[in-house]
């Protein structure tokens, strides 16, 4: 999928920091195996349609993933209603969330994300 949109490092960042917003806000959320590409699907969709003025459509996204499009349809309605759909996240909230993202990579002996193209 990564390959196939070529998306930015910034787009990536964000949809796995809405993952994690998520995730936090709705800490009983257990998916079926094999859910995290869904998940990690959709939130790159969303991060894609806040960050930049060129999106793919949801079709694309169909065709790239080979996920229906009226599933992909729902997905994005329920990930935006349980995270309230609020997708802004602030300056500061984004570098603390690159801070931390950094730390991880550290502990786990990994070279540190770009903040930005």
């Amino acid at each position: 999928v990564l390959s196939a949109t070529q998306l930015s490092s910034s787009v990536i960042l964000l949809s796995l920091k809405y993952i994690q917003k998520l995730l936090k806000n709705n800490p009983s959320i257990h998916g079926q195996q094999g859910s995290e590409f869904r998940l990690f699907t959709v939130s790159l969709m969303l991060a894609n349609k806040f960050l930049d003025d060129n999106t793919f459509t949801n079709k694309t996204w169909s065709d790239v993933t080979g996920i229906n499009v009226k599933e992909i349809n729902v997905m994005e309605m329920e990930f935006l209603n349980q995270v309230q759909f609020s997708l802004y996240v602030s300056e500061a909230e984004y570098l603390d969330w690159l801070h931390s993202l950094e730390t991880w990579l550290k502990q786990q002996g990994q070279a540190q994300p770009q903040g930005s193209n």
